[in-house]
């Protein structure tokens, strides 16, 4: 039964699988040019018009993906258990709060980019995205879960 509930997850297992297999230089690699894409993002200028509420939402809302990925990046150099990085609290809380101070770091890079404005709430994005990441992730490697389990904690 156990394997069958399982089976759902295989298309989800597979990349993190094969993302798991990277030397640590690999995912060393994986974290510094996604924070080069970060800053790269970061450093094009806005305009000097006002834009439309819904911009607003929605660039705020890609900041859960885009740390959420850089998240899934430095758990990779967590130790392992079983295969899978060991999120337990304090792992967990360490790369929270590494992609918190990164996100810090990339609004103060925006509050100084011509038509860009430091935003706290994309900063708390950042940080939500990243602890629902490692939250997957985290599922994900345990054995008894089902694709129920994981769509609800995606639609969080």
């Amino acid at each position: 039964m156990v394997e069958s509930a399982r089976a759902g997850l295989r298309p989800l297992r597979l990349p993190l699988e094969a993302l798991l297999g990277l030397p640590r230089a690999g995912a060393w690699t994986l974290v510094a040019a996604w924070c080069a894409l970060i800053t790269l993002l970061s450093s094009q200028p806005g305009s000097a018009e006002p834009s439309a509420w819904i911009w607003s939402v929605l660039s705020n809302g890609a900041h859960a993906p885009e740390f959420g990925l850089l998240a899934a990046w430095l758990s990779l150099l967590a130790p392992r258990r079983e295969g899978w990085p060991d999120l337990r609290a304090r792992v967990r809380l360490a790369v929270v709060a590494t992609v918190a101070g990164l996100g810090l770091s990339d609004e103060l890079h925006q509050g100084l980019t011509p038509g860009r404005d430091l935003s706290i709430f994309d900063l708390l994005t950042d940080v939500v995205g990243a602890a629902l990441m490692l939250e997957l992730i985290a599922y994900l490697a345990r054995r008894e879960a089902k694709l129920s389990g994981f769509a609800a904690r995606f639609a969080l």
